[in-house]
C-alpha cells in the first residue's frame, strides 16, 4: 500500500487531495497492524495536506 502511495504521489504530485486519502488509508492500516508510531505519522501528513488544499 505505501508503494502504491509514492506511485500516486509521483503520478498526481504529492499536493493532491487524493494522496491525503491514501495517507489516511495507510495509517488505517498501520493501525490495524499494530504499527502505531507509523500510523500517526501517515495520520499527520494527511492532516496538514488537507489543511494546505483549499
Amino acid at each position: 500500500m505505501v508503494r502504491a502511495l509514492e506511485v500516486r504521489e509521483k503520478t498526481v504530485g504529492p499536493t493532491h487531495y487524493r494522496i491525503a486519502e491514501s495517507l489516511e488509508a495507510c495509517s488505517r492500516l498501520f493501525r490495524r497492524l499494530g504499527r502505531d508510531a507509523e500510523a500517526r505519522d501517515m495520520k499527520s501528513r494527511a492532516t496538514e495536506l488537507r489543511e494546505r488544499l483549499p
